[in-house]
């Protein structure tokens, strides 16, 4: 169900694949936090919780829904790329919604 829209940063890689400022589609389980552990509310005070059940009830849409576009950031390891989320409370809500 949630599928982010992600805007990626390079890191610093020369040979990213992804431009800053491209907005792409990927499946919110191909996106890692960039944290262990992240807090359970936003800086304007909502739940998690919150979020997650609107995703769940189809409340808000990642795909349509501009404030659910994560900000990532591309690393490569071992000749493979991976994103990590610079908006760890936003992808936990998306990957606990599913």
């Amino acid at each position: 169900k949630a599928r982010p829209k992600a805007n990626p940063t390079k890191s610093g890689d020369n040979d990213s694949r992804l431009l800053m400022g491209d907005v792409v589609e990927v499946a919110s389980w191909d996106v890692r936090f960039s944290q262990e552990t992240c807090g359970c509310t936003f800086r304007d005070g909502r739940d998690i919780k919150e979020l997650t059940q609107q995703l769940l009830n189809n409340e808000v849409d990642p795909l349509k829904d501009d404030f659910l576009i994560l900000n990532v950031v591309e690393h490569k390891r071992n000749g493979d790329y991976f994103l990590v989320s610079l908006d760890n409370r936003r992808l936990r809500a998306m990957k606990e919604a599913g």
